[in-house]
């Protein structure tokens, strides 16, 4: 149950911090980035000539992760404000998507 393996801040309320959470704090995120890039490899083919008539096509991508990269550290700052002390504390990983990276 990977429910059970959350830490009870002092609030009463449950964060989970095992499992892919013990990485980066927003594991989903990465996944939807992750389906977005491979939503454009089949309109982009090898060779140049498919890129240069095909590249608004790599803006799709790009405004997901700029979008999800700043909703991490909206999330993040208001989390800490919300729950202080306790969400640092208990928040084993520091990274929000990328480990050592972002």
């Amino acid at each position: 149950c990977w429910v059970c393996l959350g830490v009870v801040l002092s609030l009463g309320i449950r964060i989970i911090v095992d499992g892919l959470w013990s990485y980066v704090r927003y594991p989903n995120y990465i996944g939807t980035i992750i389906v977005h890039l491979a939503l454009i490899m089949p309109i982009i083919e090898p060779n140049l000539g498919s890129l240069q008539a095909s590249w608004p096509v790599l803006f799709y991508p790009l405004y997901y992760i700029i979008t999800l990269s700043h909703k991490c550290v909206r999330i993040s700052t208001y989390s800490r404000l919300q729950y202080g002390y306790a969400w640092d504390r208990q928040y084993i990983t520091k990274w929000n998507l990328i480990p050592k990276i972002f």
